[in-house]
């Protein structure tokens, strides 16, 4: 089978460099290695960023709101199909053109090509990694008419040889499984007729033939070429656009050596060239069969699509032997991380099996058994029967138990399956998702969830437990009228709850506590877990306790009092950090202690409530107690404006396209990020700073003169710098003041964010425990760029002539257009409603424009920032009325609106000298150009000339 790509430099893995002064004191912060060649454990203690599932929502829109999922804590994003569907309105999982990713006349449901780019790339300036939902079992519903096979079909596919006037199951289906005499398999239904797991249509999807050897150029680029896939009259014609789809064979390949599973062993080497970004049009069309086609645009996706891993649609449907020798192969080694490092991306697949037999045929990355060839990938599993544990004890109302999820290995976490343990090795963890939400049926719009039925609970064990975890949210921003609507899920993951019009911060506080004590490992603490589980965050041998978690499903009027011995040395001193002790809705008693002092043995007594209480529900049952982190205050200097949420100044506006994060402008050169720390426990004195350390948007830039970020790839704050304007921590009698003045002229315009950590006072082998501070920060020193699409001095011949402008940089967010506008007028002023340009696409806009006198004209764009920022450009246009105007006294070839003998001079210019532009018409005396210039060129002109005089 054909491969082609390259692998690039191996990964390195980093170790600590040294502090500048004013680090680290007398604390010490492990670094937790995160790379595949590390011992398995070192992954598990830390617990990665959260992965927000964030579907339902346009790019435009979401590329608004990511400073909402920024100061939500979230880490990594998991988006649905980007590709063209069938379907126009599909969320996206019935691709039918998988490089076509949206175009101003024919979007998805989504958007376009540059809009998804756009949206991207805010994700992961704020820091987020962005996995894509992928498919490679199918395609769209399968079609069998005559009228669909001549059109070409599915692009990029072969169907088999045209059978009118329908293809029968049995025919030729070339690229795709056939069925039988009785029709075409199913893979949906093992009781039903024709189930076939791996040939088996998927709800009428028409399934791949990984296996099939059909060689191909699947996307043509000149006609005639006999190794071109068959075209239609639609579909899979020639066009030199498709270049920039393929890698450039100029540039040099590097070899690959699969080692192969124990499942599909084997030695397996592929050469692989790259896509050329600078050139992207220097792609060589080669042929391949569909298999390689699908691992093209994989690696499409990666180099030139810049997606961060992936989530694998459907993997059991496929062999095994497509995911270990190929899919793997071509994604190894080929992300580019943060730090500019390249390494295999972290992909995770969804297959309803038994949890044994998805760990034996569709896990291949380092967990807790040492298998053959498992470290060449980076392949997880979504964890559902963990999940569908999960809601059914949400939906048990009380009576269900942790232990279905914990300790059942066939029907709880398939974390067991690997090493026996609960202990983030094996799984991505979540209890919603866009198949089974928290509501809908997914044939309409799902009404909003309860909180009961977002089950907070629930929620705050996966948040502070270890391993992959994955919050669903459905943003309500996409528009359909009928097919499948992905179900709901936590509608307040972002702080705003669309029920009570309201910020609502239950969820992101859970994720904030869980970036600031989440790491060490997960350790049950009492033996009945039917009602209240309890569980530390602790790494043996590191020295103490980190966090203490109670969770509790009960749904009657109360609480549960119990006693277990924890990790913390006696005296420590615990306080409650959800609020739920301090919210009298949870704790109208006051029986629920805020804080807590350890005994001895670590033995503590914990009180933790029931979802109920005499008041009613409250769905708060769970307690989190940690060490009191020390207080801090970030500040910005030089701000000079805010741009306010849209849901802040209008809490009755569409939480889909608007967002709850107010933002700071700043428009000097520099400014200085400050933060002010105080002791977070009166009675605690070990809860101060020894440190704080910063990042910029998604780290690993050098803002303090040390030559590199200060935390490389894999520790706790990797891509953070320190502080070293002023560096003066509370310990050691210190004034709690950390400063860094900041380049601003080396930020990009428009929105860029912050994130410190304040380090707690630990003992030296302690895990590090922070205060986690984030700020998005808008950057105005230059006014919006923008040019009109053809430049100046263009010439119009109609009264009515569309013009397009191209926003220079991403701030641009509306652009006016005004025609002759008087000398002593202001254009800012002057733009509004009546000019105002249709955004085309994410730098693109356009209008029609009358009002245009003979001659000279001036044009004037007036481009708008988020924050009103204005930027005007002047052009000129030239308006033709008649055609042999075609200079002014300047003889420039730029007419006047009038017609003189230069006009006729001029031309006969052009004409004497064989110009091209002298070419006017032919031997017809249409008005034609002919290619040449002769007697009846200079005939045609001058009767023009006549006429117009």
């Amino acid at each position: 089978m054909r491969i082609t790509d390259t692998m690039r430099a191996p990964q390195r893995m980093h170790t600590r460099r040294g502090r500048s002064a004013g680090g680290w004191a007398a604390a010490a912060l492990l670094a937790l290695s995160g790379g595949l060649a590390t011992p398995a454990s070192a992954q598990w203690e830390e617990s990665p960023g959260v992965i927000l599932q964030w579907f339902e929502q346009r790019w435009v829109d979401m590329e608004r709101k990511v400073p909402d999922f920024f100061m939500g804590g979230y880490g990594a994003v998991w988006l649905p199909p980007i590709s063209k569907t069938f379907d126009p309105a599909s969320p996206g999982y019935d691709p039918f053109d998988r490089f076509d990713l949206g175009s101003p006349d024919a979007q998805t449901l989504y958007g376009t090509e540059a809009f998804w780019a756009a949206a991207r790339d805010e994700l992961q300036r704020a820091g987020g990694l962005v996995y894509v939902d992928i498919i490679m079992n199918h395609n769209s519903g399968r079609q069998t008419g005559g009228d669909f096979q001549q059109r070409g079909g599915y692009p990029g596919f072969w169907m088999g040889p045209i059978n009118l006037p329908f293809k029968l199951s049995v025919a030729n289906w070339g690229d795709f499984h056939a069925g039988v005499a009785g029709g075409f398999l199913q893979s949906e239904n093992p009781g039903g007729p024709r189930y076939d797991t791996l040939r088996g249509d998927l709800v009428a999807l028409i399934d791949i033939d990984q296996a099939s050897n059909n060689f191909f150029v699947r996307q043509p680029v000149q006609a005639g070429d006999p190794d071109n896939i068959p075209s239609g009259t639609i579909y899979n014609r020639p066009n030199p656009a498709n270049f920039r789809f393929y890698p450039d064979l100029d540039l040099a390949a590097q070899e690959i050596v699969n080692p192969g599973t124990f499942r599909n062993p084997g030695t397996f080497v592929s050469n692989f060239h790259p896509f050329n970004l600078g050139e992207p049009m220097q792609g060589d069309p080669i042929t391949e069969n569909a298999t390689g086609y699908l691992e093209r645009w994989t690696r499409w996706m990666l180099e030139v699509q810049k997606v961060d891993g992936f989530r694998l649609d459907a993997a059991k449907h496929i062999p095994s032997w497509f995911w270990d020798n190929i899919w793997d192969s071509s994604v190894y080694m080929r992300w580019e991380r943060p730090d500019g490092q390249m390494a295999t991306p972290f992909s995770f697949g969804e297959s309803t099996a038994g949890n044994q037999e998805v760990f034996d045929n569709y896990v291949r990355r380092v967990t807790g058994q040492n298998r053959p060839g498992d470290s060449f990938g980076n392949r997880d599993t979504l964890d559902l029967a963990g999940a569908g544990a999960l809601r059914n004890l949400i939906n048990a109302n009380g009576f269900g138990t942790w232990a279905d999820a914990l300790y059942n290995a066939g029907g709880g976490h398939i974390d067991l399956i690997d090493d026996g343990f609960n202990n983030g090795s094996l799984g991505v963890f979540h209890a919603f998702s866009h198949d089974n939400g928290t509501v809908g049926d997914g044939n309409s719009m799902p009404p909003l969830p309860t909180e009961k039925q977002m089950g907070y609970f629930v929620h705050a064990y996966l948040l502070m437990r270890t391993g992959e975890t994955i919050v669903y949210h459905n943003a309500r921003g996409a528009a359909r009228s009928f097919g499948f609507f992905p179900r709901e899920g936590t509608s307040t993951a972002l702080g705003w709850n669309p029920n009570t019009g309201e910020p609502d911060d239950v969820m992101t506080s859970l994720v904030r506590l869980r970036n600031e004590y989440g790491r060490g490992w997960f350790i049950p603490l009492n033996g009945n877990v039917s009602d209240v589980l309890v569980f530390e965050r602790r790494t043996p041998g590191n020295g103490r306790a980190n966090v203490l978690v109670a969770v509790n499903d009960r749904y009657d009027p109360g609480q549960v009092t119990l006693n277990v011995n924890t990790g913390y040395p006696a005296g420590t001193r615990l306080v409650e950090l959800t609020g739920n002790a301090a919210d009298p809705q949870v704790n109208p008693g006051g029986t629920i202690p805020q804080q807590i002092q350890v005994g001895p043995g670590g033995q503590v007594q914990l009180v933790v409530p029931n979802n109920t209480n005499a008041g009613g529900e409250h769905h708060r049952g769970y307690l989190v107690y940690g060490e009191a982190l020390p207080e801090a205050t970030l500040t910005l200097t030089e701000v000079t404006g805010s741009i306010p949420g849209g849901l802040v100044t209008n809490p009755s506006a569409n939480p889909a396209t608007n967002r709850l994060t107010s933002i700071p402008v700043i428009s000097s050169d520099t400014f200085e990020i400050r933060v002010e720390t105080a002791q977070g426990l009166a009675t605690d004195a070990s809860s101060i700073d020894v440190d704080a350390a910063f990042r910029i948007n998604a780290g690993f830039e050098d803002w303090n003169g040390s030559g590199q970020a200060d935390y490389a790839w894999g520790e706790t704050l990797q891509g953070f710098d320190t502080f070293t304007t002023v560096n003066d921590p509370l310990a050691g009698g210190g004034a709690g003041l950390y400063v860094q003045e900041i380049d601003a002229t080396r930020l990009d315009e428009g929105l860029n964010y912050i994130t410190v950590a304040v380090l707690k006072q630990r003992n030296a082998g302690d895990d590090p425990l922070f205060r986690e501070l984030r700020q998005v920060v808008y950057i105005d020193r230059l006014p919006p760029e923008v040019s009109l699409v053809g430049g100046d001095n263009q010439i119009i011949t109609a009264p009515i002539a569309q013009f397009f402008a191209e926003a220079e940089d991403r701030t641009v967010r509306r652009v006016h257009m005004l025609v002759n506008l008087p000398e002593a007028a202001d254009p800012v002023t002057a733009a509004s409603g009546l000019n105002i340009t249709l955004q085309r696409d994410r730098k693109l806009f356009r209008t029609n424009l009358a009002g245009w006198q003979p001659g000279e004209n001036r044009l004037t764009l007036v481009a708008f920032e988020e924050n009103g920022t204005p930027g005007v450009h002047e052009y000129k246009v030239y308006y033709q009325v008649c055609p042999a105007d075609v200079t002014g006294p300047a003889l420039d070839g730029l007419p006047d609106g009038l017609v003189t003998t230069a006009d006729l001079n001029y031309y006969i210019g052009l004409w004497i000298d064989n110009d091209p532009a002298a070419d006017l018409t032919g031997p017809a005396l249409d008005g034609v150009p002919d290619g040449l210039v002769t007697t009846a060129d200079l005939n045609y002109f001058i009767g023009l000339w006549l006429d117009c005089d």
